[in-house]
This record gives C-alpha cells, structure tokens and sequence, in this order.
C-alpha cells in the first residue's frame, strides 16, 4: 500500500506533508523526488536499479505493483539502497546481530 500511495518517505512526499527543511527535488535535478522517478528513471540509482531489474524482471511501476513477490522487491529496494535516509537506523537495526542479545526475563523470574 505505501508504494502504490508513495508513502514510504522520498523528498516530494516529506514536502508534501510538512517536514521542516524538506526539499522535494531529487539530487539528479528532477523537480520532484517520487517512487516512481527513483523506481524507473534517477539517472543516480541505475546502477541500483539493475539489481531491481534482477529481482522482479522489469522496472514499470503498473506491473511492479500487480504481483506481491515484485512489490515486496521494489518496497524493500528504496532501503537497501538508502534512498530513504530516515529509515537508515531502521536499517542498521534489522541488520544487527541479535543471537549476542540477552533473554528478557520476566521481573519475577529475577527474584
């Protein structure tokens, strides 16, 4: 859903709803940074791209969001690419290893 509204946070959206020093332009100079301009024309992400390619065989917006195993691609793609800078931490947290984290054990159990 956040990809067919183009919700998941590229300039022009942050713009859009407000986001204090939001710049909606696109680092390449397009005037709007959208999904759609980094998903299918950014001359700065094509190297990128071909790995989105790769995933879901086209980089056409209409039939990226016809088929859930493309969108799950192509919603993933913006964070792997760090395309979304707020989402970085989010990133690095997923990425973390968590088999060195302790057990939460319940305030009784302490006792």
């Amino acid at each position: 859903m956040l990809l067919r509204t183009e919700v998941l946070g590229p300039r022009a959206w942050l713009a859009k709803i407000g986001v204090p020093d939001a710049d909606p332009t696109c680092q390449c100079g397009a005037a709007r940074q959208t999904l759609k301009h980094v998903l299918t024309y950014c001359p700065l992400l094509s190297e990128q791209r071909i790995e989105l390619l790769l995933q879901t065989g086209t980089t056409r917006m209409d039939e990226i969001l016809q088929d859930k195993t493309k969108i799950k691609h192509a919603a993933k793609w913006p964070l792997d690419t760090q395309l979304l800078e707020h989402f970085t931490i989010a990133t690095q947290v997923a990425n973390e290893r968590t088999d060195a984290w302790k057990a939460f054990r319940p305030l009784q159990e302490v006792r």
